[in-house]
């Protein structure tokens, strides 16, 4: 098979950097959309209330769908990520439950781009100060230093969660809602 040949092989040229560089410009062209055109209000308004934007003649399926292709674009730049530098190589499982620490993170964004930055940094941090202990000599076994990452995101959720209100009032108003032409 081709794949076994170049398994492991890292790309030549291709640095974690550009990613870092990509993720912050990433980030000032969604936050850009999102609050400065045309395109952005009428996310933003479908997310909101999707019968008035469908009054208002915006089509919500269609925004839906290219929202969440957008959404699916941004997860498979994560894979790449994940499995050309962060680990360049394929292993079963490789993710770790970092999915379930992106949705976390965009619960404690609260759906703000600039937020999400910072966000990803803190728990990115976390990670890279597990790995930074054990070259320290930390004596702990290796099993707390893999929780590290999903500790923090369980305080972070706690205290989140506490506040209902205002992750209530952050929440877009027809998220999981769904969206009837007829009614």
């Amino acid at each position: 098979m081709l794949g076994k040949k170049f398994s492991g092989t890292p790309i030549n040229g291709l640095s974690p950097y550009y990613f870092i560089i990509g993720s912050f410009l990433l980030v000032i062209l969604v936050h850009h959309i999102l609050y400065k055109t045309r395109i952005g209000l009428i996310v933003r308004s479908v997310g909101e209330n999707h019968h008035s934007a469908f009054a208002l003649g915006y089509d919500v399926i269609k925004t839906r769908y290219l929202t969440i292709m957008f959404g699916g674009v941004m997860s498979s730049l994560a894979g790449f990520y994940i499995s050309i530098c962060y680990a360049p190589m394929w292993q079963e499982g490789m993710t770790a439950g970092r999915g379930w620490i992106a949705l976390a993170l965009v619960v404690f964004a609260t759906w703000k781009p600039y937020r999400l930055l910072v966000g990803a940094y803190i728990f990115g941090g976390v990670a890279i100060m597990q790995m930074n202990l054990q070259a320290f000599g930390v004596k702990l076994p290796g099993q707390i230093f893999t929780m590290m990452p999903y500790i923090a995101t369980l305080v972070v959720l706690v205290f989140i969660s506490s506040n209902k209100l205002r992750l209530k009032l952050s929440a877009p108003s027809s998220l999981n809602i769904p969206f009837e032409k007829n009614q």
